[in-house]
C-alpha cells in the first residue's frame, strides 16, 4: 500500500515525534503562515501552510513537510527550504518513505 500524505503523517511522523517525547505544546500541525498574496484582478495566490512547525520557548526550531509516497524524493525538500527561509527556521525536513 502506498501511503498518501495524511497516512505518512499519521503512521510515521506522529509516531516518531511521540517516540522522542516532543510535547504537543511545542508542535503546530497544519501551520498556516500566510493568507495568500493578493494578485491583479482581485485574485489570491495559494496560502502557505506546512505540516509541522516545531517550536521551543516561542522560537521556531524546525519544520517538517510530509509528502505522499509516490512522489520523487526531492519533491518536498525545496518547499521545506522555502518555508524555512520565510520563517527563519534553520532545520527543515521533508519526509518521503519508500
Amino acid at each position: 500500500m502506498i501511503r498518501n500524505e495524511a497516512n505518512t503523517r499519521k503512521q510515521l511522523i506522529d509516531r516518531a515525534l511521540e517516540s522522542v517525547v516532543w510535547k504537543d505544546e511545542y508542535l503546530n500541525c497544519e501551520y498556516a503562515f500566510t493568507d495568500g498574496k493578493k494578485t491583479l484582478g482581485g485574485g489570491k495566490e495559494k496560502q502557505c501552510s506546512l505540516d509541522y512547525l516545531l517550536q521551543y520557548n516561542n522560537t521556531n526550531v524546525g519544520l517538517i513537510e510530509a509528502k505522499r509516497e509516490s512522489l520523487p524524493i526531492t519533491e518536498g525538500l525545496q518547499q521545506a527550504q522555502d518555508y524555512g527561509s520565510k520563517l527563519g527556521v534553520r532545520f527543515v525536513y521533508s519526509v518521503l518513505i519508500y
